[in-house]
């Protein structure tokens, strides 16, 4: 991806591949820090681009979270979050992420402009725990305000933390097949999803790079399916998706879900 047309093409591309699956709505995470690094455009070029490949697909709706990496420079992760701030009704950024390697001793760096998002009303999603230990979960939790978390599997190891995350109804974005495919879990069966919904921990279901592990929301549920969780568990991961969301009010409203 070397110029703003691409990232639009493939925006459009992968918007009109989540809506051929039946989706309604959708958040997808993008990384302006890393398509920089091949395009000559600013940040802010980068994100409308994305957007405008977005905006021409009709019948679903597809909102962006941008993420910043822990590991970029914070010179270019200030740069990022002051475009965010300032585009994000025109280009529909609906979060600030955290991507990249999970480096907990990174996360104090990045807690200023996270609570600068927050205070002006921009949610926050933090990646962790996927290939780092409970603490990055827990130091997360600590120095971030997270509206949700992308992974979190080795709360799964601290008792007590996952009863924090209970007790303060923070979901966790988990994704089976990359799950799978990046970790040491060896079956769906024994993957953690199951203790978390146990534990009363709010579980959202994600595809993280469908094109790359072959996979889309269907299939996520349908890994399920096949191990025998009941509807009614399916249905309720359905609903902590809507009921979550951050930019889903029409959709919120068909499916039945009060905001």
């Amino acid at each position: 991806l070397r110029e703003t047309a691409d990232m639009a093409f493939a925006a459009e591309a992968a918007g009109r591949a989540i809506k051929e699956t039946g989706v309604d709505y959708a958040e997808l995470h993008v990384s302006p820090g890393l398509l920089a690094r091949h395009c000559p455009a600013d940040i802010g070029e980068i994100l409308l681009a994305v957007h405008h490949g977005l905006a021409q697909v009709s019948g679903i709706r597809l909102r962006m979270i941008v993420d910043v990496v822990r590991h970029h420079s914070m010179a270019l992760v200030d740069e990022i979050v002051a475009v965010v701030l300032e585009l994000r009704q025109a280009a529909g950024i609906v979060a600030l992420g955290l991507g990249g390697r999970e480096e907990t001793a990174l996360l104090h760096l990045h807690a200023p402009n996270f609570e600068r998002a927050a205070a002006q009303g921009l949610p926050i999603v933090a990646h962790a725990g996927e290939q780092s230990g409970p603490e990055d979960v827990a130091a997360c939790l600590n120095l971030l305000p997270v509206s949700r978390l992308g992974h979190g599997l080795s709360a799964i190891h601290d008792p007590s933390l996952v009863r924090r995350l209970a007790r303060e109804q923070t979901p966790l974005e988990l994704c089976l097949t990359s799950n799978l495919a990046l970790t040491g879990i060896g079956s769906v069966a024994a993957h953690p999803i199951h203790r978390f919904l146990d534990a009363g921990v709010p579980v959202i279901l994600g595809t993280d790079d469908p094109a790359i592990f072959g996979t889309d929301l269907p299939r996520e549920f349908a890994l399920l399916d096949q191990q025998g969780v009941d509807r009614s568990v399916l249905s309720a991961i359905a609903e902590t998706a809507w009921r979550y969301a951050f930019d889903a009010p029409t959709v919120l409203a068909k499916v039945g879900v009060a905001t």
